[in-house]
C-alpha cells in the first residue's frame, strides 16, 4: 500500500489557493508545511494529517484526515466570528470538488468519499487583539489507483 498523504495535501492546496477571499479580490494565503512568522492574517494552514489502513480485501485504501486551520485577527472590540465563518463556508465549498470526478484524481490515488468530519472555533485574546481560529477536520477515503 502506498502513502496518499502528500498527494492529498497537494490536492487540498491546489483547490484552496486563489479560491478563498474575504472581500472578493484579496485571496488568503494557504500554507501546507509551516506558517512563516511574517504571515499576514487571515490565512489558512493545512496542519495535522492522519492516515490509517482502510483496506478491504485486495483493495488498497486509506482513511485520511486533514485539519484546515483558518486564522483571523481583529481588534478586541471588533472581533466577530462571522468573518471566519464566511471563510470556512468557502473552504468547505472549494473542497467539495473532491466528491466529483475527475477532480478527485490525485495521481495514483482517488478520493472515494470526502466530508467535513468536525468544526471548532477557538478565540485567543492578547489584550488589544483577538485571534479567532476555525478548525475544520475533513475525512477522505482514498483508494490506490490500480492499473491492470
Amino acid at each position: 500500500m502506498k502513502d496518499p498523504q502528500q498527494a492529498l495535501r497537494d490536492k487540498y492546496l491546489s483547490l484552496l489557493t486563489g479560491a478563498i477571499s474575504v472581500n472578493g479580490t484579496d485571496y488568503l494565503a494557504v500554507y501546507a508545511d509551516f506558517v512563516p512568522s511574517t504571515a499576514d492574517r487571515p490565512y489558512i494552514f493545512l496542519s495535522q494529517q492522519t492516515v490509517g489502513d482502510a483496506r478491504t480485501g485486495n483493495c488498497p485504501s486509506s482513511d485520511c484526515t486533514i485539519l484546515a486551520d483558518i486564522v483571523w485577527q481583529a481588534q478586541g472590540n471588533l472581533a466577530r466570528t462571522s468573518e471566519v465563518n464566511h471563510i470556512a463556508s468557502q473552504v468547505i465549498e472549494a473542497l467539495s470538488a473532491l466528491n466529483a470526478r475527475p477532480t478527485n484524481d490525485l495521481g495514483g490515488f482517488e478520493v472515494n468519499r470526502h466530508y467535513l468530519e468536525s468544526s471548532n472555533t477557538l478565540n485567543e485574546s492578547n489584550g488589544s487583539h483577538v485571534i479567532i481560529r476555525r478548525l475544520l477536520r475533513f475525512r477522505d477515503l482514498v483508494f490506490e489507483t490500480v492499473t491492470t
